[in-house]
């Protein structure tokens, strides 16, 4: 089954986070492999998608679907357990991508790195905002 141009875009943007602060670490790729899985992607593809460099940004359209993504991108931030300005700032761009008004980023993107650490889930988070 091929996979969609949705989630070839969202794995790019997973790996995208993975460079964002130059450092590549095995928790992160360890973290995109298994996101990959969880939407579908084969060992084969996961290798593909890394290699290519021609896969098209398509954004997510519902909020369910950014939120998800974004979680995705948060637990690759803290597969290290570091934290940085760089990975912030490239979620941030994310957020923006995906639609959201530039003046809310900064607080999303708190919000989505803050609930994670403090252990609550996608489904947690999703429950929240839609309350």
């Amino acid at each position: 089954m091929a996979l969609s141009a949705l989630v070839k875009s969202h794995f790019m943007n997973l790996y995208h986070m993975v460079l964002a602060d130059a450092m590549v670490k095995p928790q992160e790729l360890l973290k995109i492999y298994e996101i990959g899985l969880r939407h579908g992607v084969t060992e084969e593809e996961f290798n593909q998608l890394v290699l290519s460099h021609s896969i098209d940004f398509t954004a997510p359209e519902t909020l369910e679907q950014k939120v998800r993504f974004l979680w995705d991108l948060v637990e690759v931030i803290l597969a290290d357990q570091d934290v940085n300005e760089d990975e912030i700032a490239t979620l941030k761009r994310y957020c923006i991508r995906f639609g959201f008004e530039p003046n809310n980023v900064d607080t999303i993107a708190s919000f989505l790195i803050e609930s994670a650490q403090a252990g609550k889930t996608i489904d947690n988070v999703l429950t929240e905002i839609t309350e």
